[in-house]
């Protein structure tokens, strides 16, 4: 019996001390061994998917672009080639990830020479709420031989800042209902997001972005949100359709009471 009693009341005292550990130990912390020091623990960063839709209201700036090395053998053919590319900045500005988004027609290296320099490319990273996010980014690099000599370029797609000379721009043709967040609702307030959408070739909505706050992050969010449902005709140019930005306002407004 006073054996049993000594392993029950060993087993009570244990149990105390980890509840007590427990409470001394938060979600983004913990205690190194008996010195009592604390140790914070980052949370793991978020890495979207490729198709994954993120708002943010300022996208990546490239500040070191790496020139694509051409292929030796296409080079001596004079092949050309064509490679989109989807690049991960992390929050660091560094790519995390590259893919080849669509590859091009030739099976002489292209690919993995965009690949390899996309790789070593630097960004300001994409900003939300203030802070810096992760976010992909898509570019296409061109393998051509212009005056007798092979280069290449990296064209990316259109910044928000300026829209493309469209000979026909992006027309939206499903209009998404925005989702007025209950709590902002229930505090009375109203207001009215800016958005700026880049419409792919799809007419699809690939980025967004607050070009005007209305000055309640919820609010901003909700509308961001409410722009990737959103589908568009693409902006035609040349007889092809295009990349381009569109604006267009949210507004989130009070029901009058009767």
């Amino acid at each position: 019996m006073e054996k049993n009693i000594k392993t029950a009341g060993l087993i009570l005292a244990i149990s105390l001390l980890v509840m007590v550990a427990a409470k001394a130990v938060d979600k983004n912390k913990t205690v190194a061994g008996d010195s009592g020091i604390t140790v914070d623990i980052p949370d793991k960063e978020f890495l979207p998917s490729p198709d994954e839709f993120v708002p943010v209201e300022k996208m990546p700036e490239m500040t070191h672009q790496e020139d694509p090395v051409y292929p030796e053998e296409a080079k001596e053919k004079k092949l050309e080639g064509e490679v989109w590319i989807k690049a991960l900045v992390g929050k660091d500005g560094k790519v995390i990830k590259a893919i080849v988004d669509k590859p091009s027609e030739s099976e002489h290296g292209f690919d993995e020479a965009a690949l390899e320099a996309a790789r070593k490319c630097e960004y300001k990273p994409a900003i939300q709420n203030g802070k810096p996010v992760a976010v992909w980014v898509s570019y296409k690099v061109d393998f051509t031989h212009g005056d007798k000599k092979a280069k290449t370029t990296i064209e990316k797609a259109p910044g928000p800042e300026k829209n493309m000379p469209d000979e026909q721009p992006a027309e939206m043709i499903y209009k998404a209902a925005p989702e007025y967040p209950e709590a902002i609702k229930k505090a009375g307030k109203a207001g009215v997001v800016w958005v700026k959408c880049l419409v792919n070739t799809d007419g699809m909505v690939k980025e967004a972005m607050a070009a005007k706050s209305s000055g309640i992050e919820e609010l901003d969010k909700a509308a961001l949100e409410m722009a990737k449902k959103c589908k568009f005709k693409p902006a035609m140019k040349d007889g092809k359709a295009v990349e381009s930005w569109v604006n267009f306002p949210v507004e989130f407004k009070l029901e009058e009471k009767k």
